[in-house]
């Protein structure tokens, strides 16, 4: 498989010099990213390889991840550990001498109406006890992957971090609950943290073999097969896309703030139709292929895009990657890898 780092390295590099992650902080520091394997984690661990980290754990149940996403440093260590079924020791274990710690492992949204008792598990008592076991060994701050999902409603012009959480899937409560378990261990113990409520993350690699396609890849992969684009409903529904190089970024910025104790969107504040990005999405393909319009799911008259302004006061957040050209480096990398 091409590897989507290495057909863009000029332009990776190039973004990294940009980057001000105040990454002094995180000099000779001992980082653990839960999650590391998947399309998010993988990126924090690419990007933060670019630091003077002195280690990074990455602890993945492997279901949806795969090691091929992580660079090849010395500094990286797999642990292939399951947060439903490991205990606060064996955590502590694997976790010694971490200073910072990203938690992104999670059942995912599809998995509430799937697999309802492994959202649970993993997500709600697997974070309880990873809090208690960074909590031992002295972690100075986390930075929690939540999501849109908190709040429930799927129909407003802007989602504010001040919208009462009303959500209606055990994954949005589980993120809920992920949010006040912080909120409790920061008052109660003094460990910082930055909830980040991710809107519609896209970009390479984010299908790599397993998990969830999203209707970007998917679309894409039609379109580099010679097959017409599906829409579902009428392709009003629209979404705030982000595209992944701009998520990792201010997520690693999350850490090395002074922020804590709050809670922040990361989006575009933008809302493209799935008409309006299908659209794109031939024109970037070369395409003469129409759409084929298939039954309304569950996203028909849907609204989901946020207000990033919390975002942009405590950690300059910024979309630096439009969507045109973030769409052009994701189907390149489909198209190299189909």
């Amino acid at each position: 498989m091409v590897s989507y780092f290495c057909l863009e390295k000029k332009l990776d590099m190039l973004y990294l010099n940009t980057m001000n992650f105040n990454s002094n902080k995180l000099d000779k520091a001992t980082v653990t990213i839960t999650g590391g394997c998947g399309f998010i984690g993988s990126f924090l661990v690419k990007f933060l390889v670019s630091t003077a980290v002195k280690k990074i754990i990455v602890i993945d149940h492997l279901k949806y991840g795969s090691k091929n996403r992580l660079p090849d440093d010395k500094r990286i260590e797999v642990h292939k550990l399951d947060l439903a079924e490991v205990n606060e020791v064996a955590l502590e274990k694997v976790m010694k001498g971490t200073h910072f710690l990203f938690h992104l492992a999670a059942e995912k949204h599809n998995q509430s109406f799937d697999t309802p008792a492994d959202v649970f598990e993993a997500n709600i008592a697997g974070f309880y006890r990873l809090m208690n076991a960074a909590k031992s060994i002295g972690v100075k701050k986390v930075v929690f992957s939540s999501s849109l999902y908190v709040y429930g409603a799927t129909t407003k012009d802007q989602f504010s971090e001040s919208d009462i959480p009303r959500p209606h899937t055990l994954y949005g409560l589980s993120k809920h609950f992920g949010e006040e378990l912080l909120h409790y261990n920061f008052k109660q113990f003094g460990i910082d943290y930055v909830a980040i409520r991710y809107f519609f993350v896209y970009g390479p690699e984010q299908y790599n073999g397993t998990g969830y396609k999203s209707v970007i890849v998917k679309n894409f992969e039609r379109l580099c097969n010679g097959l017409a684009p599906i829409i579902k409903g009428d392709g009003k529904q629209s979404l705030d896309y982000i595209y992944i190089d701009d998520i990792a970024t201010f997520t690693i910025k999350a850490m090395t703030s002074t922020a804590t104790d709050i809670t922040l969107n990361f989006g575009s504040e933008k809302a493209y139709t799935i008409n309006e990005l299908t659209k794109k999405m031939i024109a970037i393909a070369g395409s003469n292929l129409d759409p084929v319009y298939e039954e309304k799911d569950i996203t028909h008259n849907t609204k989901r895009v946020c207000s990033a302004v919390l975002a942009k006061e405590q950690l300059g957040f910024e979309e630096t990657v439009g969507i045109d050209e973030g769409l052009k480096r994701t189907y390149n990398w489909v198209k190299h890898n189909k």
